[in-house]
């Protein structure tokens, strides 16, 4: 076998590792992975030494060779063939650390397992150079040979040589790869860290930004270097900013809160922790900011702390449902006593001025009204008696009453949806309706002292429901042509208490009323106002395909009369005659007493037969809950009506008729009139008077 050609060897070894080691350098300069190295290396100086094939290994103690290379198949037989046996002259430089040179292997016994097992698949010749840095050994350097004979000094020195130079390659490689790999570390470090991470120069300037700290600011990482600081920076917080950059350059660190803004103009709530980051002079050179996002913590916060003013503040409507529990049947009480007077008076003069002053005590009697009903309905202690209704018929009827009650100067427009034949129906209590109505109507009315209009429209229109689905709702816009609100206080027009009133003009419940009522019976209420421009405040409720409930609708008409023989129950002396004045006055005969006591003896009574009890509701002593509960074992079929200036609707029975105290004439004489219609088809026999005088003075 020819092992060389005559041009390989002619020229000299010093020039072919004078190229070798020149392009090994060009590889390392621009490749610094160890097996590229190792693949040149092993490559190269089969060009250089009279070898068939080379082969390389980097070892460690105790471990299989970390990275090896070979020339060509033999090459790498020869090298897992060591690596299997664990034996041969590749582990045996390594741990040398001196070249081990075998020119025959068929004679040399110093491998006695590698070196038949190397022959008997070719190999004649093996010489292996450590690789060597100093006193620092990485693996070794094997040339083989399939023929007999020793390398020349030179050779060996060239050999060696190009392994010396190969492990310092090495090392520096594994440096550079370790110091790669630590900064691929660092980088993924700070470009996953939940932490926001800044770097800026003594002036504020950003040099460095991780991708958490550019999305928590709403933009990108090369939108945030090379900006100051301070252009981030809430403008409510530049002052602190800067005097925070100025303790950052005298070594100052603490953390502390601060704010950002975003990209979208929103707020970023964080905290900051500070390094400064110091020379080789002890002087500071930049500030390393580590920045925590908290605005979900303030968020949670500020959400607690509402969650505990609501609590107090429904701790607050609890004492005032109380409260207004409290008072509210006295004051109806009064208020019955001042409107039943005024109207028996009403009915007996006819003087103008008189009929005028009359007036003015029943709007003020409706507003006081209003008012108690607004402290109760507010306090969800008002009893609620949802109907289906139409809107517009109802709107006709109110704005009657409106003109009444606003004065003049408001005047009242109503611009109705009349497309549907049978009405805009929407089911809801209709007293609370007129309330809302009420409430609206006198803000309206305070927003224009100087007198304007008050326009009240209506609309059937469609929407999409929550499921996507369009669903048909009934529009109702009042629209008023005063002062308007900024938006600061539309925004807290629906908070109790609130008022831009002066103190003791307004109780600031109205519109919250008004959002309590429309949004418990399944509505919605929104305002928009414009300073100067007036205020628009829409209700919307669902429509209702079904027709309305025909008696709430209708306009109450005058009392019809009868000679029936009622029991009133009362235990206030001025209400219960009041009340009386008015049952008589429309024909029926009356025993009033003033408890529950009294009431059941009238009943047990045989020389009585009474038609109808009426009842107040709270009493100093019997209830008339407990009253109606008796009256309906000694007597089913007679008849009671609840009289209530405050009833919570779970004391009452199902299906109970109940007037709302103050009861105006019309309403009391036309329910009394039903419930006896009811009750029998055929007038009882009455009484003589005589008899009911009787047992009136009885001991």
């Amino acid at each position: 076998m020819v092992l060389f050609s005559s041009r390989e060897v002619a020229m000299p070894v010093e020039h072919k590792l004078s190229e070798v080691l020149s392009e090994f350098a060009r590889t390392v300069a621009t490749d610094f992975a160890i097996q590229s190295i190792l693949d040149r290396l092993v490559r190269r100086i089969v060009d250089v030494l009279p070898i068939t094939g080379a082969g390389v290994a980097l070892i460690s103690p105790g471990e299989p060779p970390a990275y090896f290379a070979a020339s060509d198949d033999s090459a790498l037989r020869f090298e897992q063939l060591q690596t299997e046996l664990d034996e041969g002259p590749c582990l045996g430089a390594y741990t040398s650390g001196e070249a081990i040179l075998i020119p025959d292997l068929a004679v040399d016994d110093r491998f006695p397992v590698f070196g038949p097992s190397a022959v008997d698949v070719g190999l004649k010749a093996v010489f292996t150079f450590p690789l060597r840095h100093g006193p620092e050994r990485l693996g070794a350097l094997d040339l083989y040979r399939n023929v007999t004979g020793a390398l020349s000094g030179e050779q060996i020195v060239a050999a060696q040589t190009l392994a010396d130079v190969a492990a310092a390659y090495l090392i520096n490689a594994s440096a550079r790869a370790d110091m790669e790999a630590s900064e691929a570390r660092y980088r993924w470090i700070v470009d996953t860290s939940q932490e926001g991470i800044l770097i800026l120069d003594l002036d504020g300037v950003i040099t460095f930004a991780n991708p958490t700290i550019a999305s928590m600011l709403g933009t990108g990482v090369a939108e945030v270097v090379g900006r100051s600081l301070f252009e981030f920076v809430e403008p409510a917080e530049l002052d602190a900013a800067r005097h925070r950059l100025l303790q950052h350059r005298r070594g100052v660190s603490d953390p502390y809160d601060f704010a950002f803004r975003r990209a979208d103009g929103t707020q970023l709530d964080v905290i900051v922790s500070a390094s400064p980051r110091l020379d080789a002079g002890s002087i500071v050179s930049a500030v390393l900011m580590m920045v925590t996002d908290v605005s979900a913590r303030k968020r949670a916060e500020a959400s607690s702390a509402r969650l505990e003013l609501e609590g107090e503040r429904a701790q607050q409507l609890a004492g005032l449902g109380q409260l207004a529990g409290g008072i509210a049947h006295d004051f109806n009480n009064l208020l019955g006593v001042i409107s039943n007077y005024a109207a028996l008076i009403k009915a007996e003069v006819s003087d103008e001025q008189t009929l005028s002053d009359l007036q003015e005590i029943d709007n003020a009697t409706i507003l006081a009204t209003a008012l108690t009903r607004q402290l109760l309905a507010y306090a969800r202690q008002d009893v609620v008696e949802p109907c289906l209704i139409d809107v517009n018929r109802l709107l006709r009827r109110f704005n009657r009453l409106l003109h009444r009650t606003l004065g003049a100067q408001i005047r009242l427009y109503l611009d109705l949806d009349e497309s549907t034949p049978d009405g805009l129906v929407v089911l809801v209590d209709p007293k609370q309706l007129e309330q809302v109505l009420l409430n609206i109507a006198i803000n309206a009315r305070d927003a224009v002292p100087d007198g304007g209009d008050l326009t009240t429209t209506t609309q059937l229109c469609t929407r999409d429901h929550h499921d996507g689905a369009p669903s048909a709702w009934v529009r109702i816009r009042i629209t008023d042509t005063g002062s308007g609100m900024p938006p600061a206080v539309v925004a807290q027009a629906f908070e109790p208490f609130f008022t831009t009133k002066p103190l003791g003009s307004g109780t600031g419940l109205g519109l919250a009323t008004a959002y309590g009522i429309v949004t418990r019976a399944g509505g919605e209420i929104t305002i928009n106002s414009v300073p100067g421009q007036g205020t628009t405040i829409e209700l919307m409720f669902p429509f209702s395909n079904e027709p309305a409930d025909v008696g709430p609708q209708q306009d109450a008409p005058i009392p019809r009369k009868g000679q029936e023989r009622i029991l009133l129950v009362d235990d206030e002396d001025a209400l219960r005659r009041a009340t009386e004045r008015v049952l008589a006055s429309f024909g029926y005969q009356v025993v009033a007493v003033s408890d529950g006591d009294e009431a059941l003896a009238v009943l047990d009574a045989s020389a009585l037969e009474v038609d109808l009890v009426l009842t107040d509701v709270v009493m100093k002593r019997m209830s008339g809950i407990d009253l109606a509960r008796q009256v309906a074992e000694r007597h089913p079929d007679l008849p009671v009506i609840f009289m209530s200036g405050y009833a919570n609707s779970d004391t009452i029975p199902d299906g109970a008729v109940v007037l709302q105290k103050p009861v105006r004439q019309e309403t009391l004489g036309n329910a009394v009139r039903d419930a006896i219609e009811r009750s029998h088809a055929e007038p009882r026999p009455v009484a003589p008077i005589e008899a009911v005088e009787r047992f009136l003075q009885r001991d």
